[in-house]
């Protein structure tokens, strides 16, 4: 197989266990260059290996990404939402939910004024007069 193809093989195994990989940044470094090194040199060795050949070697890329931290006594690093992304959500959820708040309250209103369920409150100065059909309580 050409270079080009191995190195294809290579990037391929190495960006399928970085995807699943749940260790901290500065350990996730270490681990896959390690890991690039060895599959890189059994690359040299067998020149026309199939990326089931590393699979077979090496193991899945599932498998590797679940045994590596372990064996380096790493600690395990949850692949979540980061804290900006989780602000960035909360403020967007808040927006979205003010927005359907105020909006009802607004359609409430306004189907309240035009269908005559409207009134107005006079709380200071002379009563309306008699013949203007407001009524006191």
């Amino acid at each position: 197989m050409r270079k080009n193809g191995t190195d294809a093989l290579l990037h391929r195994y190495i960006k399928e266990i970085d995807k699943s990989l749940a260790c901290p940044a500065d350990g996730r470094s270490q681990i896959l260059s390690s890991l690039k090194e060895s599959v890189s040199t059994y690359l040299l060795d067998h020149p026309n290996a199939t990326y089931e050949d590393i699979t077979q070697r090496f193991g899945t890329p599932a498998q590797v990404a679940d045994a590596f931290p372990d064996a380096e006594g790493m600690p395990r690093a949850a692949r979540g939402l980061s804290l900006f992304r989780k602000v960035v959500l909360g403020v967007l959820i808040a927006a979205v939910l003010s927005a359907i708040v105020l909006g009802a309250v607004y359609v409430s209103d306004m189907h309240g004024f035009f269908h005559g369920h409207y009134s107005e409150t006079v709380a200071y100065g002379t009563p309306p007069p008699p013949e203007s059909g407001v009524r006191r309580y």
